[in-house]
């Protein structure tokens, strides 16, 4: 594996990509920003998607993908296509940048923040997306303290966790909640896993097709409450 250099931006989520893998298919992707004004560009130093001056919400459905702009992207990631989903924070949005450079606003709005599922869905703060491999993109909607799901249609729902409520409690105890959610990921079988950073947290979220269906949330590992204490086990 490469490691990335110090001198180079960096996301949240990865520090290294791999030794192989060409320039042009890599799916490491840094986030760069200088006061809120930033870019998306492949490792290999080509700008993918974002004006170089400027932060914003355009979108470039049309291409080229320099003609976009972004406000305070933190979390991306590709999904098996080559398209890269962007949690763009502080437009409170989830924008999809696709292999062929076209850039667009797959869900939330720019100019509204809140909890609404589709028809009319936004996002509060997003900060990690998550597509899975049934067409599906998880996010963690860390101010909402919710975990929502954007369908292969582009439908929105709220998978787990309550909007405005923060807390630590399984399904084995009653509703499930979260606490700043700010990491999301997905697993060959389709369960979804969280950092549950208010909690200081790992959490497993499972689907039972039913009838009727069910969602599942587990704490995976660590203890909520538990402060700076730092265990392993």
């Amino acid at each position: 594996m490469q490691t990335v250099p110090d001198s180079q931006p960096r996301l949240e989520s990865t520090d290294v990509v791999p030794d192989d893998a060409p320039a042009e298919t890599l799916h490491a992707v840094l986030a760069s920003q200088a006061r809120d004004r930033t870019k998306l560009e492949l490792w290999a130093g080509t700008l993918v998607g974002g004006a170089n001056a400027a932060l914003g919400n355009l979108d470039a459905a049309t291409g080229p993908a320099t003609t976009a702009s972004f406000n305070s992207p933190v979390g991306l990631e590709a999904d098996s296509s080559g398209n890269l989903f962007v949690a763009d924070s502080k437009n409170d949005t989830i924008r999809s940048v696709t292999a062929a450079g076209l850039v667009t606003t797959v869900a939330g709005s720019p100019i509204a923040f809140g909890a609404n599922d589709s028809p009319d869905a936004l996002f509060n703060f997003p900060k990690s997306v998550a597509p899975d491999l049934f067409g599906n993109v998880y996010v963690a909607d860390s101010s909402n303290n919710t975990i929502r799901k954007i369908a292969a249609n582009g439908t929105v729902t709220t998978v787990a966790g309550t909007p405005g409520i923060s807390g630590s409690t399984d399904t084995a105890q009653g509703s499930p909640l979260f606490n700043n959610p700010t990491g999301v990921a997905t697993d060959a079988a389709g369960n979804v896993y969280v950092t549950d950073r208010g909690n200081r947290t790992i959490r497993k979220i499972t689907f039972a097709a039913g009838p009727p269906p069910t969602v599942t949330v587990t704490t995976l590992a660590g203890l909520a409450g538990s402060g700076n204490i730092s265990i392993d086990g």
